[in-house]
């Protein structure tokens, strides 16, 4: 019935939105099985949408991730990020087959970071580009620019006027509070810090009190922004596309696998939730591994935007539930790579050397024996996981416009 909700909504096209959300790894979340419940808002959410739990973006970093989104290609640059190449800052984005949308990013401090505003506004055609400095109702509160209150409240009022206009929009919301120094302002709209004992804290994955306050403000904040969304006239019009960019300084968490604290995957396992009221009008969850390449596709085709899609991701309402997300972990001159399919978790060098592979349901990190059983599945994932790793340097210096 998923796969068959565009044709329900008679060539109807829908408002888009897609929010980072800053550090947010998924075992931080009440849904994941987070005994704190440091994010209700999300949870209930969570409840009413689609849910992606295994959900994987390609590496860790907030430049990387936003590359990675917006251009379907994972960012496997050995220096930096591929935002700050200036040799392969011509790129394609789904985001241009928008035809007819007024198209929005908002980031709360300097577009500058990471040469991010060069990247945007060379590639997007007619972007609106919302920095820190636009804001003017918005006090910049640290070295991120204003809060996600602020944020969240100009994106709302822009959205409003769009569809005050009869003017359909995609946006993307990049958020910065949850993360180090992790700032509330005084302008929170009545969010409350909560006192837990580092035992606790420690316990579920938290490094600190600050960062478990980062946390549920960022949920807060979210809370406060789709309270001012169910009272809008962009409601049941619009999509949003809710998605970690990493997870950032966590303990290992007892409610989440085993092996995913001991391989490091945890870094990269983020919720993906598309929340859309009036489109969605049951939640679901997804246990198929998904990757950051396959949001736009899949949210394109909820929007029910027609592409040509020249991305490596894919529908994820069309895939079967054999499908994989890629990952490199370590010194990125020379990174482990990945796959992740169903329960299993294969990694290698570049070369396909020191390859093996793990059972995610496993307690200890030891590689299963490679035999007749699972001989077949070991070299697919070893040639595949090459395959795309290599397809994406290629990509990213050949995926212009």
């Amino acid at each position: 019935a998923r796969e068959e909700l565009v044709q329900d909504k008679n060539g109807e096209q829908y408002n888009l939105v897609f929010i980072m959300l800053e550090s947010l790894g998924a075992n931080r979340l009440g849904v994941f099985g987070n005994p704190l419940e440091p994010t209700p808002n999300l949870d209930a959410i969570s409840q009413k949408s689609y849910l992606f739990n295994n959900f994987f973006v390609p590496n860790g970093g907030t430049a990387r991730t936003v590359y990675t989104s917006l251009f379907g290609v994972s960012d496997v640059s050995p220096v930096k990020t591929a935002t700050r190449n200036p040799l392969i800052i011509n790129q394609s984005t789904l985001m241009n087959q928008f035809d007819g949308y007024q198209k929005h990013y908002l980031i709360g401090g300097s577009a500058s970071w990471a040469n991010i505003r060069a990247m945007l506004q060379f590639n997007i055609n007619g972007l609106n580009l919302y920095e820190g400095s636009y804001h003017d109702d918005g006090e910049k509160i640290d070295v991120w620019g204003i809060s996600d209150t602020n944020l969240l409240r100009k994106a709302h009022q822009i959205f409003e006027t769009e569809s005050q206009n009869n003017q359909k929009f995609v946006a993307y919301i990049q958020t910065a509070g949850n993360h180090r120094p992790f700032t509330i302002p005084d302008d929170n709209e009545n969010f409350e810090k909560q006192i837990i004992s580092d035992e606790l804290l420690t316990a579920n994955g938290f490094y600190s009190l600050d960062q478990f306050n980062g946390i549920r403000f960022l949920d807060h904040n979210l809370g406060y922004f789709f309270s001012l969304f169910e009272k809008s006239s962009y409601y049941g019009k619009t999509i949003f596309v809710m998605f970690g960019d990493h997870n950032d300084r966590t303990y290992p968490a007892p409610h989440m696998r085993n092996l995913e604290s001991q391989t490091g995957l945890d870094g990269l396992h983020v919720p993906l939730i598309i929340y859309a009221p009036g489109i969605i009008t049951e939640g679901a969850v997804f246990e198929k591994a998904a990757s950051l390449v396959d949001i736009f596709p899949t949210a394109s085709y909820l929007a029910n935007v027609e592409i040509i899609n020249k991305t490596m991701g894919k529908n994820l309402l069309k895939t079967d539930d054999n499908h994989i997300a890629f990952t490199l972990r370590g010194d990125m001159l020379a990174p482990t790579i990945g796959l992740i399919q169903n329960d299993y978790y294969f990694r290698s060098n570049i070369s396909g050397e020191n390859a093996e592979l793990f059972d995610l349901n496993s307690d200890e990190l030891i590689g299963l024996e490679i035999n007749q059983d699972n001989r077949e599945l070991f070299d697919y994932f070893k040639e595949l996981s090459q395959g795309i790793y290599e397809n994406s340097r290629y990509l990213m210096h050949r995926n212009g416009k």
